[in-house]
């Protein structure tokens, strides 16, 4: 990452928390995803955007800025970790089987990106969250063969 991305990205930290503060002691009803203030122009923007709300518990709003980017930056180095939150974001709203199936793109996307082990067991997580219990233990066994040193950090039924 470079290091003009890294400024930008505690300077968008710095103005989310004042931005938080300053919402709190105002607008009592202002939902959060009402409150982001920076622009949205870049992908960079619309990742801070969606983090922000992740950060605040606003699922639906940080789905909307992930969607958003995918949409118009699908090829972007922030791609993979756009569709893991947004996949984790519906998995917060109840969303299990759509979740599954958005964790499944990360890693068939992007084999390679670091979060596609992690997204491979939240694919598994996700399908039994949703009474799926076979197809989550083929994605706990697919993350065993396909990744098994990060397989080992995660909590697995031993039935699969």
């Amino acid at each position: 990452m470079s290091k003009i991305r890294v400024l930008v990205m505690l300077l968008v930290a710095i103005v989310a928390v004042a931005a938080s503060g300053r919402a709190q002691e105002g607008a009592g009803n202002t939902a959060p995803s009402q409150m982001y203030l920076l622009p949205e122009g870049d992908a960079f923007a619309l990742y801070d955007r969606g983090f922000f709300y992740l950060r605040r518990g606003d699922w639906v709003g940080a789905a909307a800025s992930f969607e958003e980017l995918l949409e118009r930056f699908p090829q972007d180095e922030l791609a993979p970790n756009a569709r893991y939150w947004l996949a984790e974001s519906y998995l917060q709203q109840g969303e299990a089987m759509r979740a599954a199936r958005a964790f499944h793109d990360v890693y068939a996307m992007a084999p390679g990106a670091a979060r596609a082990p992690d997204a491979l067991y939240k694919e598994g997580v996700a399908l039994a969250r949703a009474g799926d219990h076979y197809n989550a233990c083929l994605a706990f066994l697919r993350l065993k063969q396909t990744y098994p040193e990060e397989a080992m950090r995660y909590p697995m039924d031993e039935r699969c």
